[in-house]
């Protein structure tokens, strides 16, 4: 049986001093992250945290990273894998100045819906 060919999918997120759940690889997919793209909306240097959360321990993508005013760093080549229920998640400084947008390839695996 051929494979089927990934579903591009991106998901943004504003994010808040609470943190939050940006991306969650559904049940019955995998994923690999092509792209995690912070953009600093304020107008005051902002802190940053991202982390992947593998179903039971958090590791960090970035650790209060500082994106300057007005501006965005864009990560690419991260080729991470994601199995079903693993998440990516984030934490801004400040309520309203960060805004996330995450670019993954989704496959199809049934053998894990």
């Amino acid at each position: 049986m051929p494979i089927a060919a990934p579903k591009l999918r991106s998901i943004g997120k504003a994010l808040t001093t609470g943190g939050a759940d940006i991306y969650t690889v559904p049940v019955g997919f995998s994923a690999t992250i092509r792209s995690i793209f912070i953009c600093n909306i304020a107008g005051a240097d902002k802190t940053v945290t991202m982390d992947w959360y593998d179903g039971s321990t958090s590791f960090n993508i970035l650790s209060t990273k500082t994106v300057s005013a007005n501006s965005y760093l864009n990560l690419t080549d991260i080729d991470l894998s994601l199995a079903k229920g693993n998440k990516i998640t984030g934490l801004a400084e400040s309520n309203t100045s960060i805004e996330v947008i995450v670019s993954v390839n989704e496959y199809y695996t049934p053998h894990d819906a």
